[in-house]
């Protein structure tokens, strides 16, 4: 039940937009502020005499607009008046009320806002639409089985939200069953980050762009998240675009950005569920084609669904809620199962996935800011989300690593590492702090002279620098940027020597460097000039090291890959070792051993003699490949848990074989196929499988459960027992009866451990620990 501070806000926030006439706004607020602790009192009696009442069913966001109002400035105040450990649970439930202003006016309500506290932000009052609570919960719902799989560190697994809003994800995704998450929330709205960590105090909330925290927090988490849980910003991206200063993500729209970047931290195998644009997965425009194709090189989309236009109540926009798989590297090209998701006719082939009647023409938009879409809308109430199916993800296809962080090397040009907080600045003040250092890390790799680091790091920050003053004005003008650097503060000292007197950037800084590599060892020490090649390049073949040779020593290009050749053994005895269908790429043993290691194996264990280079030996080649296995270390089948005809991973052609053998065996084999994101009987319409006369009727009940479908999931049962559990005990049977018939026989068993390991093995984490030669050994 709300408290009696609560609505008595509620009240006078509605009364105010509807006083008698000759009655004055000014008037009834002095009126209100001198009585307001009597009109609680009063209330408060009243409402202990009537009991407790229950609360609202609907979800904040749901609430009329005059709730909405009074319930945020009631969050607001608790927040701004209140410590963490005086909160009581109605001040908690109050807090979590909070539902932000968009949609809302702050007419009639500024005057209200807690003095000191935040206020909402003009842009917000068009922009702040969270994640509906009722989908929030629905994600959440679908999620929590798939934890105990998601990749972890000793069992704890790292869950982003880079565009918290006030937490609507947070919240659904906590407790029960969700237990395992650690929670990396980053919000950019002040307010919005203030109320979210008033309501959850156990979760750090960084306050700031999300392009910050990838370039503060980015290379520490990289590789390492399990789930990205997101309802990015839809405009355009603002001034943080330089915050990250990686080019390659240099996206216009800001939910492009969040998508592409937060999916790339994810670990192989990570889970990541946006609710995006419809845009994105059906949009025909060439850069709506060249965005997914970006995404789809690196991560599978498992599944998709598009909602009720009515779900943003007055916004309606046409939202996609998608359910990524991160392949834990990069496709040479577009899988050819994506190709439909490709071309946007993912919803064309699995129209059971609009969550809704389509009316109107789809425009494909991005940018849902500007002006509701009017055009294309999709009418539906939103209840919940089908079960979810995962489209299965190519096992055979062969990725190639991403560097989504490069790693700097191990002798250059930083001198130090500077590490500056900015909570509690000013937005121009921070970024310059973070600029900053940026420019001490720039001068110091320029000093050094001894990479090319200080060439890759000017672009960026170049523009970074002439972004800030051309919207902030000459740096040294800032009193705040003056009173930091002279507290010491090593960002603000260095951002400000980056300019001179009259705001114009220093000589060391206005013009692009020029660098060119020098190799210091001896023209004749292979071993050496092949290490100092890849160190520089990260790339080494046969090839380009006989390239180098003849630019060190002069030799001519037909000369230098003879020598190359015949003393390919000392590089090999060195600890370098060669791979690619040509045998042609060299790699230092802790880089052949990390990574996507099957392909690897698998040209290991297809080498022919005849086919390898002069030099390299079959038995040095087995031994490559006992290593290899050795790092993957494939599990056998005691070793694997939930063998289960209903994983996706399992082959299909197995499960057909079982039910042919055990469920179906009075009527005959039974082939089965991946078609519409179901797993249906060969040449047989899933709609018609009740009528399929070859088909046993627990065969039937199997295939629903299988799908996830209890509507075909209705097994027989007697008076007095309950379906769910009669589904439960028979689902149990199944697994038991189909890993006991896998391991029965050994083939069998094989092609289990075979799906198994190359479904959820083969992938070793490249070591960012840098090193100056290859191991030892052959």
């Amino acid at each position: 039940m709300p408290s009696a501070e609560a609505l008595v806000d509620h009240i006078a926030t509605v009364v105010r937009t509807r006083l008698p006439h000759g009655v004055t706004v000014d008037y009834f607020d002095g009126f209100f502020t001198r009585n307001r602790a009597a009109l609680v009192m009063i209330l408060d009696r009243q409402l202990t005499a009537r009991g407790p009442r229950a609360p609202m069913e609907a979800p904040p966001d749901l609430w009329s607009a005059a709730q909405r109002t009074a319930a945020n400035l009631a969050g607001m105040r608790i927040a701004a008046s209140k410590r963490t450990a005086d909160l009581t649970d109605d001040d908690r439930r109050t807090l979590a009320s909070y539902s932000g202003w968009g949609g809302l006016s702050l007419e009639g309500a500024a005057k209200q806002l807690p003095a000191g506290f935040p206020a909402p932000e003009p842009r917000g009052l068009i922009h702040e639409y969270y994640t509906p609570t009722k989908v929030a919960r629905e994600v959440a719902r679908l999620v929590r089985p798939l934890v105990p799989e998601l990749p972890h560190d000793d069992g704890v697994v790292l869950a982003l939200e880079p565009s918290a809003g006030i937490g609507r994800f947070v919240q659904a995704a906590s407790g029960e069953g969700f237990d395992a998450l650690r929670w990396l929330v980053v919000e950019w709205s002040e307010l919005s980050a203030r109320m979210l960590q008033a309501l959850r105090p156990d979760v750090p909330v960084f306050q700031g762009p999300f392009e910050r925290w990838v370039l503060e927090r980015g290379p520490e988490y990289a590789g390492r998240v399990g789930l990205v849980l997101a309802n990015p910003p839809y405009g355009a991206r603002g001034v943080a675009v330089t915050d990250d200063p990686d080019r390659t993500y240099r996206e216009k729209a800001a939910y492009a950005y969040f998508l592409r970047r937060a999916l790339d931290l994810l670990a192989p195998s990570g889970l990541g569920v946006f609710l995006v644009p419809a845009g994105f997965l059906t949009g025909r425009a060439p850069a709506q084609h060249a965005l997914r194709e970006k995404v789809l090189r690196r991560h599978h989309l498992s599944a998709a669904f598009r909602l009720p236009s009515a779900i943003f109540p007055g916004a309606m926009l046409v939202t996609d809620l998608l359910f990524f798989r991160a392949r834990g590297g990069e496709l040479a090209e577009v899988d050819a199962a994506d190709r439909f998701v490709l071309e946007g006719s993912y919803f064309a082939q699995h129209p059971g996935h609009v969550l809704g009647t389509e009316v109107g023409k789809d425009g494909g938009d991005d940018d849902q800011t500007a002006r509701p879409r009017w055009g294309y809308q999709v009418v539906g109430t939103f209840e919940r989300l089908p079960d979810l199916v995962e489209r299965p993800i190519c096992g055979a296809c062969a990725v190639s690593n991403v560097v989504v962080f490069p790693s700097r090397p191990a002798r250059g040009g930083v001198a130090r590492r500077l590490e500056e907080a900015t909570a509690g600045l000013s937005e121009p003040a921070a970024t310059a702090v973070v600029l900053g250092l940026r420019v001490d890390r720039y001068l110091a790799a320029a000093s050094a002279q001894t990479t090319d680091e200080h060439v890759q790091l000017w672009p960026e920050l170049h523009e970074a620098l002439l972004v800030w003053a051309k919207a902030h004005g000459n740096p040294l003008a800032s009193a705040e940027l003056r009173a930091l650097a002279k507290e010491g503060r090593a960002g603000a000292e260095r951002f400000l020597q980056a300019f001179t007197k009259s705001g114009a950037l220093i000589a060391g800084l206005a013009t692009k460097p020029a660098w060119t590599a020098r190799y210091a060892g001896r023209s004749d020490d292979l071993v050496a000039l092949a290490e100092w090649v890849y160190r520089t390049r990260r790339h080494l073949t046969r090839s380009s090291l006989a390239e180098a040779l003849g630019a060190q020593s002069g030799l001519p290009e037909a000369r230098a890959k003879a020598v190359v050749a015949e003393r390919l053994p000392e590089l090999l005895d060195a600890g370098w070792r060669l791979d690619g269908d040509a045998w042609d790429t060299l790699l230092p043993e802790r880089d052949h051993l990390s990574g996507h290691l099957w392909p690897r194996y698998d040209r290991a264990m297809r080498a022919e003699p005849k086919r390898l280079p002069r030099g390299l030996s079959m038995d040095r080649v087995a031994a490559w490949a006992r290593s290899l296995a050795d790092a993957i270390r494939p599990a056998v089948l005691d070793d694997i848990a939930g063998v289960s005809p209903r994983q996706g991973w399992v082959p299909l052609d197995l499960v057909a074989e079982w039910l042919g053998a055990a469920l179906n065996r009075h009527y005959g084999p039974v082939r089965l196929e991946r078609r519409e994101g179901l797993v249906q009987i060969a040449g047989l319409d899933y709609d018609r499988i009740e009528d399929a006369a070859e088909l046993a009727a627990e065969t039937r009940w199997c295939l629903g459960w299988i799908n996830h479908d209890k509507t075909t999931f209705k097994p027989r049962k007697k008076k007095d027992e309950n379906v769910d559990e009669v589904r439960l005990r028979l689902a149990a049977e199944w697994d038991r009866a189909f890993r006991a018939w896998v391991a029965a026989d050994p083939d069998r068993a094989a092609q289990v451990e075979q799906a198994y390991n190359r479904h959820f093995k083969g992938y070793v984490a490249p070591t960012t620990t840098p090193s100056r030669s290859p191991s030892p050994g052959g």
